[in-house]
């Protein structure tokens, strides 16, 4: 299966269809952010929970992988079922519907790891759902390829106090679903690395994530080159990388070695203060490392025979780091995430500190860069 990237008259379409059902007419911008959604309820589940931590919702899945399903299934169904009936039938009936995502999907299912099919099984079985659309929950991203996402990573005399730090923004359509209903997912999987994955209800795999030794990941979609559904779901292959590598060498080994579907630049960090853009694809992966303590992404690979391409929030993040003042903390990487965000796409902005443990994480609002950012302590998370 070949498939491009979108084009510059498509996305804008997706722009506008976001407009609309957002409400263009009102200033979203302007508007005070809103607590968590009332469909997310506090609850417990055997050893794992649900539990609004300053508004955000956080889910603590422990366990094996049928109990940590079963659980999440549990806390979080109807949130699962809000998502499937008013965004994602929303989202794929302008590319194919729903049988094009569960068909392809479930192609990929045969390369999935036995673990993650047991959970998603247990995840299923307790809302009533088929296999196939827990399935296509996490194989979404890689089929319909509508993200455009930013990272800056700062390490040694470049950050301040020479702690290393991962900031992002996560730019997808919404539809006026997404931006409300970001789930913070701690799992703490038998015989694996306890990670932190920050995502929406249903998702197994991850986007945007931090393990317990401070290794973290951000995804950014490539919307050049082909996608094949001959592998395992990408945010499966990230999710791999947070329970199983402990430092950079680690996940880049991990991600060399499995099979890619999709073409992606994975921002990584881990607490040594080393970074890198793994820029993967079907076929293809090259290590982008940064100069002088900065390296940032945005959707285009760099390395690549065609060259790297014109890319406005490249060019501002490029801009950013040149004129830049004084070393990079927090508040840096805050202005620079609202330099690069996209409106009505921007639906998260958070910053990961390796060392701490901790992500300030701003969501609720579009775009999030312009909500409070909220700082989730995973050391103490890990504690409960």
């Amino acid at each position: 299966m070949r498939r491009k990237g979108c084009s510059a008259v498509f996305f804008a379409a997706w722009l506008v269809f976001c407009l609309v059902l957002q409400g263009a007419g009102t200033d979203d911008a302007a508007a005070p952010a809103k607590e968590a959604p009332s469909l997310f309820q506090e609850g417990k589940s055997g050893a794992s929970s649900l539990k609004l931590v300053s508004g955000i919702p956080v889910a603590y899945l422990e366990g094996t992988s049928e109990e940590i399903g079963q659980a999440y299934g549990e806390l979080l169904g109807a949130p699962i079922r809000r998502l499937w009936d008013g965004y994602i039938t929303v989202s794929a009936s302008m590319s194919g519907g729903t049988a094009r995502l569960i068909r392809e999907s479930m192609q990929m299912d045969p390369h999935v790891p036995e673990r993650y099919r047991a959970e998603m099984r247990a995840l299923g079985k307790a809302i009533g759902y088929d296999y196939a659309k827990i399935m296509a929950c996490n194989a979404y991203p890689d089929i319909y390829r509508k993200g455009g996402c930013s990272t800056f990573a700062a390490t040694g005399k470049a950050s301040k106090n020479e702690r290393p730090l991962l900031a992002r923004n996560l730019d997808f359509p919404g539809f006026g679903v997404l931006d409300k209903t970001t789930l913070v997912a701690l799992f703490k999987p038998e015989g694996h690395k306890p990670f932190v994955s920050v995502a929406w209800p249903g998702a197994s795999g991850v986007l945007s994530g931090m393990n317990g030794d401070g290794l973290c990941c951000a995804v950014m979609e490539v919307r050049r080159g082909a996608v094949t559904t001959k592998g395992m779901p990408s945010t499966f292959l990230f999710r791999r990388i947070l329970e199983e590598a402990s430092d950079l060498d680690e996940a880049l080994a991990i991600v060399e070695k499995t099979k890619k579907v999709a073409p992606n630049n994975l921002m990584i960090l881990d607490r040594k203060g080393r970074a890198a853009v793994a820029e993967i694809g079907p076929g293809f992966f090259q290590v982008r490392r940064g100069k002088d303590g900065i390296l940032f992404a945005t959707n285009h690979h760099r390395t690549g025979p065609e060259g790297p391409p014109r890319c406005r929030r490249y060019a501002v993040l490029e801009k950013y780091s040149r004129e830049r003042k004084r070393p990079v903390d927090e508040e840096v990487l805050k202005r620079a995430l609202l330099a690069v965000d996209q409106d009505l796409l921007t639906l998260q902005a958070m910053i990961f500190d390796p060392l701490a443990l901790r992500i300030h994480l701003a969501v609720g609002r579009v775009p999030a860069t312009r909500s409070d950012y909220k700082v989730l302590d995973f050391a103490k998370l890990l504690e409960n």
